[in-house]
């Protein structure tokens, strides 16, 4: 079967009839003691059946959620079925093998982080991973108890500080890790590289675009600081993508991280028991740059803390950043790393950069920022902060402005950046009190996956595209 066209009833059949079968044949070996596999093989055999509902994706692979129908088996499974390329890329194969690599950075992440107790006490079970008809290759693994973004914290503009600390405990386990093969997953890293050309692309239009005047600040600032500036930050991007310091996640934005839900999102200040978090969507993970994960991290809640600042709630945005004070405080403390701290921190700083450029200029995840809908305006000048932060925070690290030398002395600048650009947004006059809005996320249950950004050869139009079509959902549910 082809995945072509992408038919989504075809191959949740194919998806229900591998793991079928997997299920039933793996319960007649002496060696399956895996009790979910068991539980599954039991109901088939006496008539039952399973099915699927899907949670994401479509251009690169489908995620789904696996149940039976025998209301007595309470198993829950998460299923992914990955392509060999990406749909909207069709010319850039995607190599099957990341699936496998995916299943094998699961099994790593849960044993470290089982052996820090301060880390994550929710890291899934991989159960299989196997070859299915089509050129598709199937994982298959536990259900996450956490079945909420950790994407909605922010977007609420309350966020839980124990999360922040787990997630910060878990990483430090994993990249301390120290007997590793360096050539985990080593066939992605050309996929990798493929989103080093879209900065290019960003930056050689800046250089490029003449100034009448009526430039915007992202553009002016990339303009003053000068092709050679811009060239040696790309060629340092492409540098720092092949380090191979540790096992690292890869994409480890707040979109890939599933946490406790609210109890109510009518009091949205209130969280989960334990205040836990689990990583998922593990394709990209590598051996690779100790900074990046922490780096990739920070955009989103950077976005989103700018513009509460704009809608007048800055106890928001200063939330935010006492949960990226936590997260940097919690890891640097914890960390095995022969690398110096203040070199991991420039280093992630420009990662951080990097995605924040992309924000900019192709807005992607922008529709789901706490802004009224149709605030266009508001939308805009965040993307120019974003533009303008990511072009400082490269400078910082892959562009060696010596100006910032010491940790101490970046994280002030990073504090001090990002409260200019607070002010900038923050209106004159003192806002009327908004109504505590819900992500629609949420409300809507649906779950953001984007790896085919980091998937992708095409251009910046291609990219552009790509988000506009995206761009589906309302973005807000309110409480009222």
């Amino acid at each position: 079967m082809s995945s072509d066209n992408h038919d989504k009833e075809a191959l949740k059949q194919l998806v229900i009839d591998a793991i079928s079968k997997q299920c039933i044949s793996a319960a007649e070996s002496a060696d399956e003691d895996t009790p979910d596999i068991l539980k599954l093989a039991s109901a088939l055999n006496n008539g039952h059946t399973l099915q699927l509902s899907i949670l994401s994706g479509g251009l690169a692979n489908y995620s789904y959620k696996v149940t039976c129908t025998d209301e007595t088996t309470d198993v829950v499974l998460f299923a992914k079925l990955t392509f060999t390329y990406a749909l909207v890329f069709p010319d850039k194969p995607c190599p099957l093998d990341r699936t496998r690599y995916e299943f094998e950075s699961l099994n790593i992440y849960k044993d470290v982080v089982s052996k820090s107790p301060k880390a994550s006490n929710e890291a899934v079970t991989p159960y299989f991973c196997i070859d299915v008809e089509g050129d598709h290759k199937l994982l298959v693994a536990q259900f996450s108890k956490l079945d909420e973004q950790a994407a909605n914290q922010f977007i609420d503009g309350v966020t839980d500080l124990r999360v922040s600390s787990t997630l910060a405990n878990s990483l430090a386990a994993l990249h301390s890790m120290k007997d590793f093969d360096v050539n985990h997953n080593i066939d992605i890293k050309p996929f990798i590289q493929d989103l080093v050309g879209i900065l290019e692309e960003i930056f050689d239009g800046m250089i490029k675009e003449e100034d009448n005047g009526d430039i915007d600040r992202p553009t002016k600032l990339g303009k003053s600081m000068g092709k050679e500036m811009l060239d040696k930050i790309v060629s340092t991007y492409r540098e720092k993508l092949d380090d191979r310091d540790c096992i690292v996640h890869g994409d480890c934005h707040v979109f890939n991280m599933l946490v406790e839900a609210k109890p109510s999102i009518e009091k949205l200040e209130a969280f989960g028991e334990k205040g836990d978090i689990v990583l998922i969507d593990w394709e990209f993970s590598r051996c690779g740059p100790i900074a990046i994960d922490i780096g990739f991290i920070h955009p989103f809640p950077i976005t989103c803390l700018l513009t509460h600042a704009m809608n007048g709630e800055l106890s928001s945005s200063e939330n935010i950043l006492k949960f990226l004070d936590t997260l940097w405080d919690e890891y640097s403390s914890t960390v095995q790393t022969d690398r110096e701290l203040s070199d991991i921190y420039r280093t992630m700083l420009s990662f951080t950069g990097v995605i924040l450029i992309a924000y900019y200029k192709l807005g992607f995840h922008l529709n789901f920022l706490p802004l009224d809908e149709g605030n266009v305006e508001g939308l805009d000048r965040i993307k120019l902060s974003l533009g303008v932060l990511g072009l400082k925070f490269l400078s910082w690290g892959f562009g060696f402005n010596e100006e910032v030398v010491d940790l101490s002395d970046m994280r002030k600048r990073f504090k001090d950046t990002v409260a200019e650009e607070m002010q900038l947004l923050s209106p004159v006059k003192k806002m009327r009190g908004r109504n505590r809005r819900s992500s629609m996320l949420r409300a809507s249950g649906r779950r953001v996956s984007d790896a085919h950004l980091m998937l992708n050869g095409g251009s910046v139009r291609d990219m552009t595209t790509l988000m506009e079509a995206e761009a589906t959902l309302p973005v807000f549910a309110t409480d009222e």
